[in-house]
Order: structure tokens, then sequence, then C-alpha cells
């Protein structure tokens, strides 16, 4: 199961941490985060880039209908701890 709380936009993420949202065209980003990545001033590849190309939106029905599953923190909870633990 991919087990989650909701969608984070990449302007809320912006919001969250105070960041704003440069609107680039897509191979212009690809290039741009793969060299931050490689010297180190972004965390995070290109592959991140290729993921938010399309907006994807998991549902969390089956684990609860199958497993009981009941989320103990939000979608904005678990992206800070991600981001505080990277």
């Amino acid at each position: 199961f991919n087990i989650h709380t909701g969608n984070l936009s990449p302007y809320k993420i912006a919001e969250m941490t105070g960041k704003r949202v440069l609107s680039v065209p897509y191979s212009i980003a690809r290039i741009l985060i793969s060299i931050g990545y490689l010297t180190g001033i972004v965390k995070f590849s290109r592959h991140w880039v290729d993921l938010g190309r399309y907006p994807f939106h998991i549902s969390t029905e089956k684990a609860k209908r199958v497993l009981g599953w009941e989320p103990t923190k939000t979608v904005e909870e678990a992206f800070h701890e991600m981001v505080k633990s990277s």
C-alpha cells in the first residue's frame, strides 16, 4: 500500500517552506535541478521534477477497508517530518 493522508501541490509546499514557485519549462527545470544536485546546492535529483510533472493522487480507501488503517498525521505534518529528516 502507498499510505498517505492527502496531496500537496507545489504551491502548498512552497507556502509551507516559505519559498515561491518559479514556473520554468520542464526541460530547463530538469537541467537546473541536475546541476544543483550535482553541485550540492539542492538536496533532490531531477527525478523529483519528473515525478512532479504530472500530478498523481493516491487513494487510501483500500488500506482503510482491508487493514482498518487510519492516518496519525496530516499530510502537512508528514511533509515537515520528511523535510526535517533529510
